[in-house]
């Protein structure tokens, strides 16, 4: 939890600024919202790529026993076990995804205060 808000947080500001600074004044209102709408979508996408990577490792029986009876697998250690492997999967895939969007973002021109003005 550290590692990500630390790197969220060191990482959103600089890209809003970026961002922001690229778009005249009177057009910043629709670029923070299309921003936030990306931003969503991606949080939305993340949830989409995730769960089903974690259930695909878990047998139908113990997800029928979770998620419709409402039952929980603390009583299942065999469910337990094969629950982390889909875990660990979805961990691995988001790294991936990860490291695709830090080259893309390391990748971008860059738009210092400096750059803008001479322009």
């Amino acid at each position: 939890m550290i590692l990500m808000g630390g790197g969220s947080g060191l990482f959103t500001s600089p890209n809003v600024n970026a961002l922001m600074s690229t778009v005249p004044p009177q057009q910043r209102g629709t670029a923070s919202g299309i921003n936030t709408m990306v931003g969503n979508t991606g949080q939305m996408l993340s949830i989409a790529i995730a769960v089903p990577l974690v259930l695909s490792r878990i047998p139908e029986d113990v997800m029928f026993k979770v998620f419709l009876y409402g039952g929980g697998m603390g009583d299942l250690p065999d469910a337990l076990r094969a629950f982390e492997p889909g875990l660990h999967q979805a961990f691995l895939v988001s790294f991936g995804i990860t490291v695709v969007a830090v080259l893309a973002s390391a990748l971008r021109p860059s738009h210092s205060p400096r750059e803008m003005a001479v322009r």
